[in-house]
């Protein structure tokens, strides 16, 4: 009889996001341009489970933003720094699912905002990379270049 047990690793992976500081973005602006989630997988096209998201601010935000996953490079969409969001038809298929970080919390001059208890599957075609958008819901102005901070906690199989 061959064996079910499945080894699973817990992973926090976090991309550097830069940011266009001392200009406010519109509403449904791409924060941080495509983020490549290095690592989601531990090997070459492996599955995973996107646990939770939580995004950290060094300025106080108030309006929750989006993050939206790729299981690959959507190429044909729009994800540039402080422009317009937009996926393009085509890369719908690529599309792994959108987390709202509902979840508000003001410490001092910051904020975190965070979607704990996501249980959102993945499968990668290649490779052993993610990659994100972080969507602002409001128009949020940022003081510096890394004022944003992301992290999602993966378990990868």
């Amino acid at each position: 009889m061959a064996s079910t047990d499945v080894q699973t690793y817990v992973a926090r992976v976090s991309p550097t996001v830069t940011v266009t500081a001392s200009s406010a973005y519109t509403a449904r602006n791409s924060v941080g341009g495509l983020l490549t989630i290095t690592g989601a997988s531990r090997r070459d096209s492996t599955p995973g489970i996107i646990q939770s998201v939580t995004v950290t601010f060094k300025a106080t935000q108030t309006s929750p933003f989006e993050v939206w996953f790729f299981n690959a490079n959507p190429t044909s969409s729009t994800i540039t720094d402080k422009t317009a969001f937009n996926v393009h038809n085509s890369d719908f298929a690529k599309l792994v699912g959108v987390v709202a970080c509902n979840d508000v919390f003001q410490c001092g001059t910051g904020t975190i905002m965070q979607a704990i208890d996501v249980v959102m599957p993945y499968s990668l075609s290649t490779g052993t990379d993610l990659y994100a958008a972080l969507v602002c819901t409001s128009t949020p102005t940022f003081t510096s270049t890394t004022d944003v901070g992301i992290g999602i906690r993966v378990v990868q199989l």
